[in-house]
C-alpha cells in the first residue's frame, strides 16, 4: 500500500516539474511566432505589399501570439497578461505595435528590420532557457517525489 501510494506520489510531483517548466516551452514558441510573423511581414512589406491583416493569416491561429497581434492590430490598449511572459516581454510587444502598419513601405521596412535583431536575440534566449530549465524542473520534481516516497517507506 506504501510504495502504490509512494508512486503515485512521485508521479504528481513528476507532473508538478513538467507544468513548471513548460512555461519555458510555452515562451520559446510564443517567440517563435513573433519571429515568423516578423519576417512573413517583412517579405510583405518588401515584395508583394500585403496588408498586415494578411500577413497576420499566415501565422499560426492557436498560439497565443496570434492573440496578442489581432488585439494590438485592432487598436486595443490593454492586453491580458499572460503567466509566461515577463515584463520586459509586454515592452517589446508594445514597442513592436505602436507603429505597425501606419507607415509608408520604407518606414515600416525599418521597424521590422530593427525588431528582427531583437527578436532573433529574444528567441535564442528563450531557447537556451528552455533547454537549461525544463529539464531542471523535471529533474526537480523527479527528486522531490522520490525524497517523500522515502520518507513514506
Amino acid at each position: 500500500m506504501k510504495v502504490a501510494l509512494g508512486l503515485i506520489i512521485v508521479v504528481i510531483f513528476l507532473l508538478v516539474g513538467l507544468i513548471l517548466g513548460s512555461k519555458y516551452t510555452e515562451r520559446r514558441v510564443f517567440y517563435d511566432d513573433f519571429y515568423s510573423f516578423n519576417s512573413q511581414y517583412l517579405l510583405s512589406v518588401t515584395l508583394s505589399k500585403d496588408t498586415i491583416y494578411s500577413t497576420l493569416e499566415k501565422i499560426d491561429r492557436n498560439g497565443d501570439f496570434y492573440k496578442f497581434a489581432l488585439y494590438k492590430i485592432k487598436g486595443a490598449d490593454t492586453i491580458k497578461k499572460i503567466g509566461y511572459l515577463k515584463s520586459d516581454d509586454y515592452k517589446i510587444i508594445e514597442e513592436y505595435f505602436v507603429g505597425i502598419g501606419k507607415g509608408d513601405g520604407y518606414i515600416e521596412k525599418r521597424n521590422s528590420l530593427q525588431a528582427d535583431e531583437t527578436l532573433k536575440e529574444k528567441k535564442k534566449c528563450c531557447e537556451q532557457e528552455e533547454k537549461k530549465y525544463k529539464p531542471l524542473f523535471i529533474k526537480l520534481g523527479l527528486l522531490f517525489g522520490i525524497i517523500v516516497f522515502i520518507v513514506l517507506i
